[in-house]
């Protein structure tokens, strides 16, 4: 990651990149989660989605689905986040998959 929304830097200073990269690295340590080569991997395990799969695939996909839902349990991400980097829709939307599916499987 070089820089944000409209070219901004999405960093204050090395500090910040620092804290940034520790906490990314926890999160990481904590659910087996890591980015390698541009593909989503779980353990030493390949997801398989790149960009151009999460674009292409709908946005209220099964599977797109249980992801978020690991996300969600697993990690501190939100549900905005979730939805703008699965590329679901809006976060109402991406909640509303949620809440469907957690009641389903009571």
């Amino acid at each position: 990651m070089t820089r944000g929304d409209r070219h901004e830097p999405i960093f204050k200073d090395n500090r910040d990149r620092n804290a940034f990269i520790k906490t990314l690295g926890q999160a990481c340590a904590k659910t087996e989660w890591h980015v390698h080569g541009g593909r989503l991997r779980r353990g030493g395990k390949k997801l398989g989605w790149k960009e151009a799969d999460l674009a292409a695939t709908r946005k209220g996909d099964p599977r797109k689905v249980k992801l978020a839902l690991r996300l969600r349990a697993e990690t501190a991400a939100t549900i905005k986040w979730i939805a703008q980097r699965l590329q679901m829709g809006s976060w109402t939307h991406v909640n509303h998959l949620l809440y469907w599916h957690r009641k389903k499987s009571k």
